[in-house]
């Protein structure tokens, strides 16, 4: 799915793939079924341990909790650099390339904001993804 389809409310298309999966899942031989629910509920994600640590820290770990290192890094990157912003302006009394600084706060907080209200689309298409690697694990 793409960035903007994850900017919907609409969980239908997201159902559809789920129901897939639980059809061709239920065709499995039992003991490779079995396998597999083991492993999908290892590998799991829960949407309100993503919104806890969204809401908690607020400073893209949650990127860490649904592997996505590229999120992670732009949001380290944007907090780095509000971070010297702040001290160059406290310090200072100047401004350390403005433009950036907004942008940087404007990514942090659209992104603060994607993950706090699409938190289950996002850990659902997580885990219709896990769903889809073990399939392609076992068959």
């Amino acid at each position: 799915m793409s960035f903007i389809d994850t900017l919907e409310f609409n969980f239908f298309n997201l159902e559809e793939e789920e129901e897939k999966v639980q059809k061709i899942v239920m065709g499995l031989p039992d003991i490779i079924r079995k396998k597999y629910f083991d492993d999908f509920l290892k590998g799991q994600k829960d949407p309100d341990t993503y919104v806890t640590l969204t809401w908690i820290i607020g400073l893209g770990i949650q990127h860490i909790y649904s592997k996505n290192y590229k999120l992670l890094f732009a949001n380290i990157i944007s907090t780095t650099f509000i971070i010297i912003q702040m001290i160059c302006l406290v310090f200072n009394n100047e401004y350390f390339y403005l433009l950036f600084f907004l942008i940087a706060i404007s990514f942090n907080l659209f992104d603060f904001i994607k993950s706090l209200f699409f938190s289950e689309k996002i850990i659902r298409e997580y885990n219709l993804n896990l769903q889809y690697r073990l399939l392609n694990r076992y068959n």
